[in-house]
């Protein structure tokens, strides 16, 4: 059985994407589907509780996306 220090050092040497996928498959055994449910429903019902106070702006996606090319 590897060390923590060999398993940290040879997932280090894996691709962006790769560590991406890694750290997602990891986080997921952490914690159940049914809580990061949850926890994404209260974050979109916060969201638009902002939304309707007026807090943020909202943008048109075609803006959105006009700007990124303008990038």
């Amino acid at each position: 059985m590897k060390t923590l220090a060999e398993i940290e050092y040879a997932a280090m040497q894996l691709a962006e994407p790769e560590r991406a996928t890694l750290a997602d498959h990891i986080m997921a055994s952490l914690t159940s589907g049914t809580e990061i449910d949850r926890l994404w429903l209260e974050e979109a019902e916060r969201r638009l509780q902002e939304v309707r106070a007026g807090m943020v702006e909202t943008l048109d996606a075609d803006e959105v996306m006009a700007e990124m090319r303008a990038l």
